[in-house]
């Protein structure tokens, strides 16, 4: 059986099954342990009439919260399948079910409290979003595609077909700083047969300075306002690229490469990498926001004890 107080004493083994070190697991912990506390508060004790103080009846199997923060955060590095992770913690697949879909939006407001998750919204303003990283001139953005199982219905195979990854997958796109690889923003999850250009054109995103906005060939003729939107150059059909604009292309693809390590960091969650398995609805957003705002935090924490 898994539980925090024998896995704190092996560092390295905690941090790969959790993805964070016990100093970072203790910075989290004390926002989870006020989103816990507000949890219960407002679910069991508020408006209800009870018998018995909160706590009496059967002893739950995940009693502190040191282990209900070690059991989302599991989920969302290895995302195994239910009755594993309940055999992990003594649980039976029901309540590891019940565990997973309580505990994940909770992690989701302890890292809200901690500022990392993302902003989102239709209609946001670049300048806004922006305006809150001082030292951020410039942005990339990209697509993330995670594969998902064949759907049963006809018309949803089409409409969640990537030809792209030749699979059915779901999608989003997300804003990255390229400094920090830190993700700023991110769009609802989408089909896999959307393409990435239209997904961020319905967010409609407005921005009134010219922001340099880099991009891949995916996003050519994208406007966000007054945003300068930087992409590489297309080969011509049947013609080569000039030596200077292919070594333009080179430059801009070695500073691009900094969304894909962002990109990299979201997916060390599996649950933002392997094939989607949860059918719970709007469960896939929520375990997304999960899996950026934890690389957020992985990189502002260790951005932080390097100054």
């Amino acid at each position: 059986m898994i539980c925090y107080q024998k896995l704190s004493t092996r560092p390295k083994l905690f941090q790969r099954l959790s993805g964070l070190t016990p100093a970072e697991f203790d910075r989290l912990h004390d926002k989870f342990v006020s989103v816990w506390r507000e949890f219960v508060h407002q679910k069991f004790v508020v408006g209800r009439n009870r018998k018995r103080k909160y706590g009496g009846g059967n002893t739950p199997r995940l009693q502190s919260t040191e282990d209900k923060l070690l059991f989302a955060l599991i989920y969302v590095r290895l995302y195994p399948l239910q009755v594993v992770i309940g055999y992990w913690f003594n649980l039976d697949e029901s309540n590891a079910n019940r565990w997973v879909h309580r505990l994940i939006p909770l992690l989701n407001q302890a890292l809200d409290y901690e500022h990392v998750l993302p902003q989102r919204g239709r209609g946001r303003s670049l300048d806004e979003i922006i305006s809150e990283y001082p030292d951020l001139r410039d942005v990339l953005l990209d697509g993330v595609e995670q594969p998902i199982r064949r759907p049963k219905n006809k018309d949803k195979q089409q409409s969640q077909y990537s030809g792209k990854k030749k699979r059915h997958t779901k999608k989003q796109v997300v804003i990255t700083d390229p400094q920090t690889q830190r993700v700023i923003y991110t769009t609802p999850t989408c089909e896999g047969r959307d393409h990435d250009k239209t997904i961020i054109e319905l967010q409609e995103l407005v921005a009134s300075t010219k922001i340099t906005v880099g991009g891949d060939k995916g996003f050519q003729a994208l406007k966000l306002g007054q945003a300068r939107i930087i992409t590489p150059t297309k080969k011509p059909k049947g013609k080569d690229l000039p030596d200077y604009i292919e070594a333009q292309n080179q430059v801009f693809s070695s500073l691009r490469i900094s969304v894909e390590h962002s990109i990299s960091g979201i997916k060390r969650s599996h649950i933002a990498s392997d094939i989607y398995r949860n059918i719970k609805e709007g469960f896939d957003d929520v375990s997304f926001l999960s899996a950026v705002g934890l690389h957020n935090f992985r990189v502002e924490y260790r951005y932080l004890q390097h100054q």
